[in-house]
């Protein structure tokens, strides 16, 4: 059996790890100000008990320290690496270096307040685009931060198209027992994933004409097909085709496109556009209205509406 021999030579270093996290809400960042005056991002070190933790579950325990318990968020995955140096006070006089290694998770704000703790004194939520990193940071924490900027910059150019099976959506997100805000929906897609051009594909109604001019007033393209009606009087307004016909004619038009669907009679083109790498996400309305054969075909690139409940839920508003 062998042992491993531990050396204290020049080439030795010690890093403490930490979790930190670039939490998002539209175009802008939240950025803490702990009590030594100093700006940050949310998150902080491991400790010594969190060996055999999951960092996610280490990230958690940091957001409710130090941004409370009402603040509701989508974790991502880790997107960006630091190293940061920084003095720490040991004693009254006495100060020492402490080097970091930080692991930065993305993420998505939904909604709640946020209740700082104890070691921090304010707390900003500036635009991404318009922040001046240098003002804020120093060191791996500045590195990381223009790291973010520039990936978020990168993504404000990208030409995304969605296309929307809109019977399937209504009626899986309506058999759940809520009301899809297509509006927030929109401005969702956008943001989060920058699509710049969504196709809904819907049967024609003649006295939907109101809703109708509702989703093209909030940005969805419109494609309709002439509804028919079974014998049992339900109506049925079946898109496939032309989604699929669109999705083709489109293809050099758009980086990647986005299917919102959990027919089973598209994974055929899931599979294609992921062959082509043009696959960016299929976003199915919920787990339970999902076909395998979507699942199979998206392989890890696929997410559930149900998820975002919380965040596109439609609801009235209160008159005074």
């Amino acid at each position: 059996m062998s042992e491993a021999i531990i050396t204290n030579g020049p080439n030795k270093d010690l890093y403490f790890v930490a979790v930190k996290v670039f939490l998002r809400k539209e175009n802008k960042l939240l950025i803490t100000k702990d009590k030594f005056g100093d700006w940050d991002i949310p998150g902080g070190r491991l400790r010594e008990n969190d060996f055999n933790t999951p960092l996610e579950k280490v990230v958690e325990r940091k957001m409710s320290e130090e941004l409370g318990d009402s603040l509701n968020y989508e974790l991502g995955e880790p997107i960006i690496f630091m190293r940061h140096e920084r003095d720490e006070l040991l004693s009254f006089k006495e100060k020492e270096k402490r080097r970091i290694f930080a692991v930065g998770y993305k993420a998505e704000y939904i909604n709640g307040d946020i209740n700082l703790g104890k070691n921090h004194e304010k707390y900003e939520w500036v635009d991404i685009t318009k922040l001046r990193p240098e003002n804020y940071f120093t060191g791996g924490w500045l590195k990381g931060i223009t790291e973010f900027q520039n990936r978020f910059r990168n993504q404000t150019h990208k030409n995304n198209y969605a296309f929307i099976d809109g019977q399937n959506l209504y009626l899986a997100i309506q058999e759940l027992g809520w009301k899809l805000d297509y509006k927030r929906f929109r401005t969702y897609l956008k943001e989060k994933y920058q699509i710049k051009k969504a196709y809904m594909f819907m049967g024609f109604i003649p006295t939907n004409k109101d809703l109708y001019d509702f989703l093209k007033s909030v940005g969805y393209e419109l494609v309709f097909k002439p509804i028919l009606e079974s014998t049992d009087y339900k109506i049925k307004g079946n898109c496939d085709a032309e989604l699929v016909m669109q999705s083709m004619i489109d293809i050099q038009n758009y980086n990647q496109a986005m299917l919102v669907t959990g027919d089973g009679d598209f994974h055929c083109l899931i599979q294609h556009l992921n062959t082509r790498n043009k696959l960016l996400k299929v976003l199915a309305p919920s787990t339970k209205n999902c076909s395998s054969l979507v699942k199979k075909a998206a392989q890890k690139r696929i997410s559930f509406v149900s998820d975002l409940k919380a965040k596109l839920e439609y609801k009235k508003k209160r008159t005074p």
